[in-house]
């Protein structure tokens, strides 16, 4: 029976036909009406998270409102924290809570982030110079820390605030403490979030309380000039593989463009195939050639600092250093408007305030807004005509995250260099789209993830070729599948928590060999996907993300719910996000995550109890759905019941999987049966359970030695079957020592 929608915003029934919520007014989310109930009992509460968190709080606010009354206190210290709120909503940032004389920020939850740490260090920046220009007097303390939070967006709905608990809140609360007034701290794991980006103070290992271990702490300077180029700079990079084809192709449009054939060359890719590391090695190709490059990069989530890319772009062909005064930037200025003749001489003030160099001596014509925007739109075609009249190459990266009116612009770059000898390099995510696409002179390149011999090559070449270690990088190989990025975070990654030490291209096996946590860049670029979904949608990930990398169609139902069409509608827009993909099997529709790491993120951002909870509920739809297969399929049931924390049935299921196999691989069997011992150890003494034990025993004794495990090795797993059978089951003595003998002789 279908009865209705519900508002995700405030839960209100909505009849089935509605676009927006009675009550709140909310857009409807296409989703499960209230008759789906096993769907929505799916949908999604409290969440794990790797965020940044920003504590910050005015430098002795007791002393200023000593003597004043409560009302007063208030009213006195409420205009800062709105101006830190502000400036932190403008950045994306989720504003928690305020305290009184500060505030508590997110960011990258409840909703992933990616750059999220960048995005706090931006914020808290902007922060400071709001209370140096506007406050008067009033002085911060900022801290910040990256780690994993869970957040609940259920208690933001009951208490207007967003629930976040963990660790790492209580780790930034500290470190606001530790900076200095007018300052901010950043920690190590923030820092390696930001290392390309930030200009930081080392500070040293402080002890903070509550904390075992001392933290690595740093001065929080500022950031580093929008280079695209930035990040690879003093960076020992690996090969520059696979990318070939790509490579010819941009030096073929060079070479046209010198020949008074102008181009706009697109470059489409995923996150971390490669667009930046092949435009950085493009760019140093022409630089090897006396070709000037000019390159400017949009930032995560642009509107936060709009025209970035544009100032950058202008400051790169007005030659201003960062180190550069007041008066030596606007010389520099007129110096090259004065290489134009006389066109853009009254345009001087005008660019000098566009670019923040403007005095009260020479003030620009006051225009209004549009007019004013316009005519720097013209400034900027008429240096490209003037550019181009010799080969150029000018790189802006990143425009899927540009801002509205540097959009504007860069519409402007390309209509410009039509006639001219530039070179125009663009690249963006495949998302992104623009008017200008249509162009006659413009040419897209869409990356592919690394063939599987290129990544194992790459694979090969950040960790070494030590013969032990095969095996951690045929794991990497296949967790990254191809993503360049992700193999190099998925290494680091190893590096950080000491699963590997040495350096690149030559580590060992360190204190761990797990294939160690998802990196928090992976996290966040995979994250910040996922969670621009409905949460219909996302619930349906999140709950294929327990089945497994590749499942049926018929598992998925049963565990989400009956209503069979609409969670068939809901994979077709899983598919047209490419989080998904659709397959046929021989037992009908299959569906798997289009990358390995998806499907990490998507599981990990669950908590704990209710991934346990959903995979009981696998666990059973598979033993349903496999009922006719069961021993074939009974590991991957072990498997689900154990995470289930159901550790007898998943001892049974082993149990299946030991006999299933034994017969064609003794060496799968024993595994299995390791299991089942595993599983037994804390469960309680009984008949049954016991027997289990003593068959899982003896039968890794006895096809142990029939691999090759000496006699000393299998005897104790006897002695171990022969003391439960002296407690339990006294006819299987024989047996026992039966098989005692043969191994022993």
């Amino acid at each position: 029976m279908r009865l209705g929608v519900l508002c995700a915003n405030c839960g209100y029934r909505n009849s089935r036909t509605a676009s927006f919520c009675g009550s709140c007014g909310a857009a409807l989310v296409p989703g499960p009406e209230v008759g789906s109930v096993r769907l929505n009992r799916a949908r999604l509460g409290a969440e794990r998270k790797y965020a940044t968190v920003l504590f910050a709080d005015i430098v002795g606010s007791t002393e200023l409102i000593a003597g004043l009354d409560p009302e007063q206190a208030m009213e006195h210290l409420r205009p800062a924290v709105m101006t830190m709120c502000e400036t932190i909503e403008r950045f994306d940032g989720t504003v928690v809570r305020t305290l009184g004389d500060g505030i508590m920020a997110l960011f990258g939850a409840p909703r992933a982030q990616e750059g999220h740490a960048l995005l706090a260090c931006e914020s808290a920046l902007a922060v400071q110079d709001a209370f140096h220009t506007v406050e008067g007097g009033l002085t911060l303390r900022v801290g910040l820390h990256s780690g994993d939070v869970v957040s609940d967006p259920q208690v933001s709905a009951l208490v207007k605030e967003q629930g976040a608990h963990g660790a790492t809140i209580h780790l930034a609360s500290r470190l606001q403490n530790v900076a200095d007034p007018g300052g901010i701290c950043i920690t190590d794991a923030c820092y390696r979030l930001v290392r390309p980006y930030c200009d930081v103070r080392p500070l040293g290992k402080h002890a903070l309380r509550g904390f075992g271990e001392p933290i690595e702490i740093y001065a929080l300077l500022g950031l580093k000039p929008a280079i695209a180029s930035q990040q690879f700079r003093g960076m020992k990079l690996t090969s520059f593989r696979g990318r070939e084809h790509e490579m010819e192709a941009l030096q073929r449009a060079l070479q046209d463009a010198e020949d008074g054939d102008s181009h706009v060359i697109g470059i489409s890719g995923d996150p971390g195939t490669g667009k930046s590391r092949l435009c950085y090695e493009f760019a140093e190709w022409c630089r090897g050639r006396l070709i000037p490059v000019l390159e400017a990069r949009a930032l995560p989530y642009g509107h936060a600092t709009p025209l970035q890319p544009v100032l950058e772009l202008l400051r790169l062909f007005f030659r201003i250093l960062p180190t550069d005064s007041i008066v030596a930037a606007r010389a520099r200025i007129a110096e090259s408007i004065s290489e134009f003749g006389s066109a853009l001489d009254v345009d001087l003030p005008l660019l000098c305030e566009f670019l923040g160099l403007a005095t009260d001596v020479v003030r620009p014509l006051q225009l209004p807004p549009k007019a004013r925007h316009a005519r720097l739109l013209e400034i900027v075609r008429h240096i490209v005509k003037q550019v181009g009249a010799n080969t150029a190459v000018v790189i802006v990266e990143d425009l899927h995250w540009l801002d509205e009116a540097s959009e504007d612009f860069v519409r402007t770059l390309v209509d410009a260099i039509d006639g001219t000898r530039i070179m125009l390099v663009l690249n963006y995510r495949p998302s992104y789209t623009a008017p200008w696409m249509s162009c006659p002179y413009y040419q897209q390149f869409s990356l592919a993830e690394l063939s599987p011999s290129e990544t194992d090559a790459l694979v090969e070449e950040l960790i070494g070729t030590a013969p032990e270690l095969r095996d951690i990088r045929r794991r990497i190989a296949d967790r990254s599948a191809g993503n360049v990025f992700f193999a190099e975070e998925l290494v680091r990654s190893l590096a950080e928590n000491c699963s590997l030490v040495g350096e690149v291209g030559n580590y060992r096996f360190g204190l761990r060999t797990s294939d160690g946590p998802l990196p928090p860049t992976v996290q966040a670029v995979i994250g910040a996907r996922i969670d621009r979904l409905a949460d219909t949608e996302k619930s349906i990930l999140q709950i294929s993300a327990v089945i497994g990398k590749e499942y049926p169609l018929t598992v998925l139902e049963d565990v989400a719910g009956d209503a069979t069409e609409e969670i068939g509608t809901i994979l077709d827009r899983l598919c047209e996000s490419e989080l998904l993909k659709h397959q046929l099997g021989a037992d009908g529709h299959h569906y798997a995550f289009r990358h390995p790491l998806i499907q990490e993120v998507a599981y990990a951002s669950q908590l704990k109890a209710r991934r346990s909870s959903l995979h009981a509920s696998v666990a059973q739809a598979m033993e349903r759905h496999y009922k006719d297969r069961i021993d074939e399929f009974a590991a991957l049931i072990a498997y689900h019941f154990e995470a289930a924390g159901q550790c007898l049935n998943a001892a049974n299921y082993a149990k299946r999987a030991a006999m299933w196999v034994g017969s064609t691989n003794s060496a799968q069997a024993i595994k299995h049966w390791r299991k089942v011992r595993q599983l037994l150890q804390d469960q309680p003494r009984s008949s049954t359970n016991d027997n289990l034990r003593i068959t899982a025993s003896s039968q890794i004794a006895w096809l142990g030695w029939r691999e090759g495990m000496t006699a000393e090795s299998a005897k104790p797993y006897i002695e171990e079957a022969l003391g439960w059978a002296r407690e339990t089951d006294d006819t299987m003595i024989p047996m026992l020592l039966f098989l005692d003998g043969r191994i022993t002789l």
